[in-house]
């Protein structure tokens, strides 16, 4: 059985320890420029998900055209993120809802890709779709958050991952986050990076 991450199976809220990226409280530089190169990797999974999926569809039943029809669509709400976070420090917008609602549409697509193995194709791009969102998560909550290499390169990919080196070892890595990242100002930040594959946020 395809297994989706059970946060995207529930029908929850945003987290509530969400923190950055509200109108009143704006994403910090290095947290927008977190949420935008995790946006161009979110647009380019979703893309390639949706590819996926349609190469494989056959002659599709009236089920299977609805599922390619969300999946479609919620490629089109993550390029429309994306062109978003790239206008972000132009426009401010509410970034948590946005997520939210791009969470909202992603559930419907986990539940259908993990009871189906005829969309086992799409369900490699579609786990890094619903990782880079649980990171946007973490980015608001006020964490670091490692930015993953892009598996297709969007026409902005220099500017977005600019900051973001790839191919680094983990201490440079860790090193550049704590550079770039807004919430540098605290002296006990490098003890509040999360160890790689987890989602525990800092005690208040």
């Amino acid at each position: 059985m395809l297994m989706v991450p059970a946060a995207l199976r529930a029908d929850a809220p945003l987290d509530p320890q969400v923190q950055f990226g509200t109108v009143d409280n704006p994403l910090r530089r290095g947290q927008f420029q977190t949420m935008r190169a995790l946006a161009h990797y979110l647009d380019g999974n979703a893309r390639d998900a949706a590819a996926s999926a349609n190469k494989t569809r056959g002659n599709p039943s009236s089920r299977a055209r609805k599922f390619l029809a969300s999946l479609d669509e919620f490629s089109r709400s993550a390029t429309l993120f994306h062109e978003r976070m790239d206008d972000y420090e132009t426009h401010h917008r509410d970034v948590p809802a946005d997520v939210e609602r791009l969470e909202r549409s992603a559930r419907g697509v986990s539940d259908t890709i993990r009871r189906n193995q005829a969309w086992a194709a799409a369900s490699g791009e579609w786990k890094e779709v619903v990782d880079a969102l649980g990171r946007m998560k973490r980015v608001m909550a006020g964490l670091a958050v490692e930015v993953p290499p892009a598996h297709r390169r969007l026409r902005d990919y220099d500017r977005d991952y600019g900051p973001f080196p790839e191919g680094r070892d983990q201490g440079y890595e860790q090193y550049q986050r704590k550079r770039v990242h807004g919430g540098t100002d605290d002296p006990d930040y490098r003890s509040k990076v999360p160890t790689p594959g987890t989602n525990t946020l800092p005690p208040p």
